[in-house]
């Protein structure tokens, strides 16, 4: 928002090996076309709030952060439905996926549903000018 912002990190490298690598990036787990956990966070919100490539401008317009739509598909991706939600007792409680097969398992409704429609426009009795229909796919 107000201008460039330059980050530096530690550099190390090991003459025997030949191995480079970043102190916080193996903290972090950090590899390319990876994301921290706040990133990841962000780019599978706004994965989901509106198209990839649309995600993509505004992240890199709010941002000034350059990511790849593969990277915002893949950390939506990872934001998963179903994760083992622990109880005081020790036991493990699983989410039911909408997917499953099972009928005896409950189902997690969402709590949006999202839809599209495409259509094309066909000419009406032969002609392409004058009257044309539109038909939804």
């Amino acid at each position: 928002m107000f201008g460039w912002i330059t980050y530096r990190r530690s550099y190390y490298g090991c003459a025997h090996c030949h191995r480079y690598w970043y102190v916080l990036d193996e903290e972090e787990n950090l590899r390319a076309g990876s994301a921290s956990a706040v990133m990841s966070r962000l780019l599978g919100v706004a994965g989901v709030t509106v198209s990839f490539e649309e995600a993509q401008r505004h992240i890199q317009e709010y941002l000034r952060v350059d990511v790849s739509i593969n990277t915002i598909r893949a950390e939506t991706n990872g934001l998963e439905i179903c994760k083992p939600n622990r109880k005081n007792n020790g036991r493990q409680q699983v989410r039911i996926c909408p997917t499953s097969n099972s009928e005896k398992e409950a189902v997690v409704r969402p709590k949006r549903l999202y839809g599209s429609l495409d259509g094309a426009l066909c000419a009406a009795g032969g002609r392409l000018e004058g009257r044309k229909n539109r038909l939804l796919v």
